[in-house]
């Protein structure tokens, strides 16, 4: 596994909640902390994929309870639902 900074663009279709269809491009920059190396190469089968997995989760389960106008000002709610 590489240590470095790897950015994951991950594309995500939905409907808001005045019925607009929305495709979100969500960027996640991460990278294996030192002391948790055993655990990303042992415990994660596929990391991209569970991360992939985790924003659509998040994402289509956030943008339908907001109206097209109020998507763009979330941003930093989303952020942070995404990030935890």
């Amino acid at each position: 596994k590489k240590k470095s900074v790897q950015q994951l663009d991950v594309r995500v279709e939905t409907k808001t909640h005045d019925n607009v269809f929305l495709t979100a491009v969500v960027s996640v920059q991460y990278q294996v902390l030192r002391e948790k190396v055993y655990d990303a190469y042992y415990a994660l089968t596929n990391p991209r994929q569970q991360i992939t997995a985790h924003i659509y989760d998040v994402m289509r389960s956030e943008l339908p309870t907001l109206e097209l106008d109020a998507v763009f000002e979330a941003k930093e709610a989303l952020a942070l639902a995404v990030k935890n």
